[in-house]
Formats: structure tokens, C-alpha cells, sequence
């Protein structure tokens, strides 16, 4: 590995192939236990990293692709995404959970359940806010700046520890309705 972590399981043709555990490769503390395929991580794997995070899940090609799990380390911004992965980035149906410190000195739990596009909330989806007020209806996107009408939570970026991380942009003002604790419609 050229001094650069360690390996342990099988090989093919000189490549991980198979299952096997790599540690060390990026951080000392980086750590990936699973399934190889000509030297890419490929089919069921867990991968760890030094700053706490880690994804449990199916890989493709080398990054998150299919049903997984991420946990981010950092308290105020994403720490939990589970659903459909497309190219390291949630995409399809899932359900995100970070803290927001909106209207408080205190981060506070916000959840998204819903269609996902390239790592955005899209489509049909419902947003809780800590008080469990909520709006169910059609997530857009905004990618380079946030407009009139928008909640907007980001992640930080992806790290030098090779953590894929998202941002959340969320456009909720497009359709739907705001419920109260109650379930009330609030407008």
C-alpha cells in the first residue's frame, strides 16, 4: 500500500477484491470492512472516519450507491441521512435528520422525510420543525443562493478525511400546507 494503511483480505489479479478490511488509507483512523470488486469498494461495506462520521450501506464503483445509512460527526449541522444513494449523494426517498439552530441559541432536531435529487430535498416530502409543526407538500431546489420563501440548513464541506457530505437546501413554499401541534391547518 505504499505506507499508506493497511490491508487485510482477499485479492484478485494483484486487487482487493472480495471482502476486506483497509485501514489507514487518508487518516490513520479511516477505516473501510466490506465487500471489494477489482479494487472498489463494491456491494455491502462500512466505512469510518477519523472526525466520527460514517456510511453503512451498498457501494458501487467506489462511492455510496443504493439503500445506506450516514452519520455525520459535527452537532450543528447534518447528523443522520438513511434511504436511496446515487453517486455518494442521497438520491430517490429517504429521511434526513440535523440540527438547526433557527430562532434558538440551542440546535435543535429538524427532519425532512421525503424525494431527494442529487443530495437536495425534492419533490414530495415532509418538514418538522423542533416544535413539531410541519409542512407537507412539493420541495424545490435552489442551488447557488436561497430565495424569498426558503429554509436553508447547510452541511459543511466534504472534508479532507474524504466524508461525503451534503448540503440542504430547502425551497418549501411551492405547494402544500403548514399543520400545527394539533394538525390543524395553520395556511
Amino acid at each position: 500500500l505504499n505506507g499508506h494503511g493497511s490491508y487485510k483480505g482477499n485479492f484478485k489479479r494483484g486487487q482487493y477484491h472480495g471482502h476486506g478490511v483497509l485501514i489507514g488509507v487518508g487518516s490513520p483512523l479511516d477505516k473501510y470492512m466490506g465487500d471489494w470488486h477489482e479494487g472498489q469498494r463494491h456491494g455491502q461495506g462500512e466505512q469510518g472516519y477519523e472526525n466520527g462520521s460514517r456510511y453503512v450501506g451498498e457501494w458501487a464503483h467506489g462511492t455510496y450507491k443504493g439503500k445506506g445509512e450516514w452519520w455525520g460527526a459535527d452537532g450543528h449541522f447534518l447528523n443522520f441521512y438513511k434511504g436511496t444513494f446515487i453517486n455518494g449523494l442521497p438520491d430517490g426517498f429517504g429521511t434526513m435528520r440535523w440540527n438547526s439552530n433557527v430562532g434558538s441559541n440551542i440546535a435543535q432536531p429538524m427532519v425532512y422525510e421525503g424525494n431527494f435529487k442529487k443530495g437536495v430535498c425534492q419533490g414530495e416530502g415532509i418538514l418538522i420543525w423542533p416544535n413539531r409543526c410541519r409542512f407537507e407538500g412539493l420541495f424545490g431546489v435552489e442551488r447557488s443562493r436561497a430565495k424569498k420563501g426558503t429554509s436553508k440548513q447547510e452541511g459543511p464541506e466534504e472534508g479532507s478525511n474524504g466524508a461525503e457530505l451534503f448540503h440542504v437546501h430547502i425551497q418549501h413554499a411551492q405547494r402544500g400546507c403548514y399543520l400545527g401541534l394539533d394538525g390543524r391547518l395553520l395556511y
